[in-house]
């Protein structure tokens, strides 16, 4: 069994925690993935999964193709501490949140109908980012290009 390493021996070398005598399961209990418990026994990428999954849901209980990509790069963070963190504060995340939970396509037709404000304009970069793969400064990736190109009435 893996055991995280949460002490040093008089050596210097890392010792896990039965070794130390402190046999507390650092096991998630949903993934069983080892590490540090983060929330009620479980790990901090189980945490994060199921936030990301309470944030995008509409109101079906089920997260739409179109944010899809946007779920799988929160979900695969190579730490999930600081998502979870975001997920947490960010104003963003509750403009997101709002919108997902109505059900409405994501567009910049619905981004303009919101009153301009930082939110507004982080959830379109967002939105351009993952959902529609283009970069700051307008290019589409291939692989999203292929799927869903970028269309902007007006």
């Amino acid at each position: 069994m893996v055991q995280p390493l949460i002490a040093r021996d008089d050596d210097g070398a890392d010792v896990c925690g039965p070794c130390v005598g402190f046999a507390a399961d650092y096991t998630c209990k949903q993934c069983g993935r080892t590490g540090n418990p983060h929330s009620r026994g479980r790990c901090a990428h189980c945490v994060l999964a199921e936030r990301v999954n309470a944030l995008l849901a509409g109101p079906d209980g089920t997260i739409t193709s179109q944010l899809e990509p946007f779920e799988a790069a929160l979900a695969d963070a190579p730490s999930p501490f600081p998502a979870i963190q975001w997920l947490k504060e960010s104003p963003n995340t509750k403009l997101l949140a709002r919108l997902a939970s109505e059900g409405h396509e994501l567009s910049h037709e619905l981004l303009d109908e919101l009153p301009p404000s930082r939110n507004q304009r982080y959830i379109r970069q967002l939105l351009l980012t993952f959902v529609y793969g283009v970069d700051g400064c307008g290019f589409q990736s291939r692989r999203v290009a292929a799927r869903n190109p970028v269309t902007r009435a007006g």
